[in-house]
């Protein structure tokens, strides 16, 4: 019977050993890699989706305003989006909060008082930590959120929404605006 024996010559034993390791080492570093950019790649598009939001609630607020001229105008001495003091009137079926049995029937200046509330209610509802405001404004890229942004000067109104983007590792939670403007 013949032993076949392979001997390994005493320098190579554990080289395979060494190998393998080596090749855990290099993919454990390119998957750390791979978790990184993927926790980049959500948190840019958590910003986008927020970023979205704050377009599609503004243009809400735009053409609420639009569908109530008289108001958006200040047409007769009706008070204007930005004198009224938002509050529910039913004047609306749906609300960001509630469902209304039938809606009432309103005045422009009532429309825009409950167009504000159901407006600010969504925003505080769509953004962490939302808010808003809509008012007559000759810089309307300006402001922080609850301060008195707004110059009541101007043909345009602006519409401002702030949130609040969670902290991260490295940064602090920064608030973010959002401003469009709108001539009805």
């Amino acid at each position: 019977m013949l032993n076949h024996h392979r001997s390994t010559p005493r320098g190579a034993r554990g080289f395979m050993l060494v190998e393998v390791l080596v090749t855990i080492v290099i993919f454990t570093v390119g998957l750390l890699g791979v978790i990184g950019l993927q926790t980049l790649a959500l948190s840019s598009s958590h910003l986008s989706s927020l970023r979205s939001e704050a377009t599609v609630l503004v243009s809400d607020m735009a053409e609420r305003m639009r569908a109530n001229l008289p108001a958006a105008n200040g047409t007769g001495g009706i008070p204007t989006y930005d004198s009224v003091t938002p509050g529910t009137n039913a004047c609306r079926a749906v609300y960001s909060t509630a469902v209304e049995p039938s809606p009432s029937d309103c005045t422009p200046e009532e429309l825009a008082a409950d167009d504000l509330q159901d407006w600010l209610d969504l925003v505080a509802q769509r953004l962490p930590a939302g808010s808003g405001i809509v008012c007559l404004d000759s810089t309307p890229d300006d402001g922080i959120p609850g301060g008195e942004d707004c110059d009541g000067a101007g043909e345009a109104y602006a519409i401002k929404v702030w949130w609040t983007e969670r902290a991260t590792r490295t940064d602090d939670a920064t608030v973010r605006r959002f401003v469009g403007s709108v001539r009805p």
